[in-house]
């Protein structure tokens, strides 16, 4: 739903100009001024996870509005708005505040000469007033004026991340607002506090206040390792003949037709996938030399296709913004088409496919220095971890929340989304495996880092076992669904059908499913909501049961295994080989 402001900053001017300074992915300056007076403005420094809103009037008289109705303004300056939320209010010099309408609070004898600070601070629902605005009452007057994110890497494997206010007020410590996913993680010395004060968010639960006297807080996570295969896996002959079999069945399609034909960099993103898991299990399972030479042929010949300039909409570097998008919608004249790649919608979920490609090639020494060049190039378009001149820095991913977003520059009611967990966790294990063959340290670690930040928010927040206590319990029957700024939804873009719902977070099986998805996850989603829809008899089925191979029951594995053996082509996804399906629920087998 669109949102509704419960209580705004405001002046009795008409400051119909609006300036944003000091931009970043965490603060913003909003000033608002008259185009009539130089003088009048509001300023309001605007910070991730801050405890109050706050305005700096200059010359102009201070309004308090809402758009819906406020209630009641207490003596203790405490609103009452009628959606049931209780506001406080700070002022320096002080204010006495009135009711003029139901949408208006107007300051008792003050001009337009006014200047001075408001704070606006909410009050929890289902908590002692008292308590809460004493605790706003110690620490008000303070708040950031700049916000900065920090990574480190140390030698014992952890990997950090520290934000930085720019406190306004050194005296008072800001207060901060932590999600569940970052309690775990936060390090807790002597000048960080955690206080009694709690928020219900619109989608992740309810946030923790902490205050710092230096206004830093850091985060430490260990860095997981990654590898391109499967868990070790004892073949017999047989199996390998099998295996050997469906290699060379794969290796006999016609891949360059079918991706030459294919519009969408994202389909064709999945056929390169599925040619280098090809490429895997010929040279390093079946330890075949001319089956080996053969796929990584093709695997160039395909990779070079969807890379260069005979697609129907090759990709283009965007110098208005800066970075690498595809150019449907300059073809089409559709700002949607290909998923709205051309306005950066999915462009991680886009690149995760032909950067995986590139790391298996790397691997094996085959990767040419072009395509080298244009994968480096989607990498830092989607995650290079500082601003350049060419690229922003952390394009898709929000460390605030620990996960991406998929919608670009797109607008959205309801906020930023992202539809699939897998696939955006996908392209961070497929950029830090690529930046481990070319020797790119820092993309490697800040890869890692973020998957174990996604790890753990996702955990919380979008893929939910019964354990789950941070989601409401209403909702985490669900297990899944599409996450959104302002709301959750059991559903996606594509279809409301039940395996469409679950398998779009199963997407792309790899080695990574378990880091990501848990095994009692998986049995416990399984149980609740795929048993009773499969067969579907569509291309889920195999994902479906792939997956389910990951879980924490044995008898799933070796099901997986036989049903993987023998089932129709029908019901395979085209992203998803007979043989990749088939090593990874053998690799599961304990």
């Amino acid at each position: 739903m669109p949102f509704i402001g419960s209580i705004a900053l405001s002046s009795d001017k008409n400051l119909d100009e609006v300036i944003l300074s000091d931009k970043s992915s965490f603060f913003v300056n909003i000033i608002l001024k008259s185009n009539s007076s130089e003088s009048s403005s509001i300023r309001i420094p605007v910070s991730r996870g801050s405890a109050f809103i706050t305005g700096v009037y200059n010359q102009t008289k201070p309004v308090i509005r809402s758009q819906i109705a406020f209630e009641d303004i207490t003596k203790d300056l405490i609103v009452h708005c009628n959606d049931g939320s209780k506001w406080v209010l700070y002022a320096w010099p002080p204010i006495q505040w009135v009711k003029t309408d139901m949408h208006t609070l107007n300051p008792v004898n003050i001009d337009n000469t006014w200047s001075g600070v408001i704070q606006i601070a909410k009050l929890p629902s289902d908590s002692n007033l008292d308590q809460s605005k004493m605790l706003y009452d110690r620490f008000c007057g303070s708040w950031s004026e700049g916000l900065t994110l920090d990574t480190d890497f140390r030698n014992d494997g952890l990997g950090c991340y520290t934000f930085r206010h720019k406190q306004y007020n050194a005296a008072k410590p800001t207060l901060f607002h932590l999600l569940p996913h970052q309690l775990n993680s936060v390090i807790a010395d002597d000048g960080i506090k955690h206080e009694k004060l709690s928020l219900y968010t619109p989608s992740n639960g309810s946030t923790t206040v902490l205050s710092s006297i230096t206004g830093e807080y850091l985060f430490a996570y260990p860095l997981p390792q990654l590898s391109l295969l499967p868990g070790a896996t004892n073949l017999d002959s047989n199996e390998k003949e099998w295996l050997r079999a469906q290699i060379n069945q794969e290796l006999s399609k016609d891949w360059l037709t079918d991706i030459a034909k294919e519009a969408s960099i994202y389909f064709s993103g999945k056929l390169v996938g599925r040619i280098a898991n090809t490429l895997l299990i010929a040279n390093y399972t079946l330890e075949d030399f001319q089956l080996t030479k053969i796929a990584t042929k093709l695997l160039t010949e395909c990779l070079d296709l969807i890379l260069g300039d005979q697609r129907p909409h090759p990709l283009i570097y965007d110098t208005t913004i800066g970075g690498v998008i595809s150019s449907a919608a300059h073809v089409t004249n559709d700002p949607i088409a290909d998923f709205g790649s051309s306005f950066y919608n999915d462009i991680h979920f886009h690149a995760a496919y032909p950067v995986y490609a590139g790391a298996v090639l790397l691997s094996l020494d085959a990767l040419s220095h072009d395509l080298k060049e244009k994968i480096l190039d989607m990498i830092n378009s989607v995650n290079s971890t500082e601003t350049t001149q060419r690229f922003c820095a952390y394009r898709a991913f929000d460390w605030y929340v620990g996960h991406s977003w998929a919608r670009g520059y797109l607008p959205s009611a309801d906020g930023k989304d992202e539809e699939s967990t897998t696939e955006a966790a996908h392209f961070y294990y497929s950029a830090a495996l690529f930046s481990d063959y070319v020797g790119a340290s820092k993309q490697s670690y800040t890869s890692r880092l973020q998957l174990s930040l996604m790890q753990e928010s996702t955990k919380c927040y979008r893929l939910l076992d019964d354990s789950n206590e941070v989601m409401p319990f209403h909702w985490r029957g669900n297990r899944v669904g599409m996450c959104f700024e302002n709301k959750r939804d059991h559903g996606t873009w594509f279809s409301p059908n039940i395996e469409c719902i679950h398998g779009i977070h199963m997407l792309p099986l790899s080695p990574l499913t378990s880091f990501i998805r848990s095994p009692e996850f998986i049995s416990q989603e399984f149980e609740s909501h795929l048993r009773s829809i499969f067969p579907t008899n569509t291309g889920w089925d195999a994902i479906i049961l792939t997956n389910w191979a990951f879980s924490d029951n044995q008898r799933a594995v070796k099901y997986a295994k036989e049903w993987i053996e023998t089932a129709p082509d029908s019901s395979f996804d085209p992203g998803l080989s007979r043989s990749w399906a088939w090593l990874l629920a053998v690799s599961n087998i304990k």
